[in-house]
């Protein structure tokens, strides 16, 4: 019995750490300059959110800005902060869709923003 409570307790304390990490914001900026991606990913990183920026192509389907996050995502306001952000700074999010689009997929605890402005 005390091995039971202490196997459990034990997997338990190895679930905490993920369940207490910060959602992860993967910024398409392509099409941003560098200001504008640095003021993105900056005011992101203030609202407590990790954030990765990358330049790669994203699906031929996002034709607006679009934020993109996975239905796993443990603070699901992070949509909101993220769609929020990017209307302050000029980048109004039109589309807001879970999980996949194209062959980009969000896993675990992650959202992707697009933006073609």
């Amino acid at each position: 019995m005390k091995f039971s409570v202490l196997m459990l307790l034990s997997i338990l304390l190895l679930l905490l750490p993920g369940c207490s990490s910060k959602p992860t914001v993967y910024v398409y900026a392509k099409y941003l300059d560098d200001n504008k991606r640095n003021e993105l990913t900056n005011n992101l990183t203030k609202e407590g959110l990790d954030v990765k920026s990358n330049e790669f192509d994203f699906p031929s389907t996002v034709t607006s800005n679009t934020v993109l996050y996975s239905l796993l995502l443990q603070e699901p306001d992070a949509i909101d902060k993220t769609s929020e952000i990017a209307d302050t700074l000029g980048f109004p999010i039109h589309s807001v869709q879970m999980l996949t689009q194209g062959n980009h997929w969000y896993t675990k605890n992650f959202t992707g923003i697009i933006s073609l402005t």
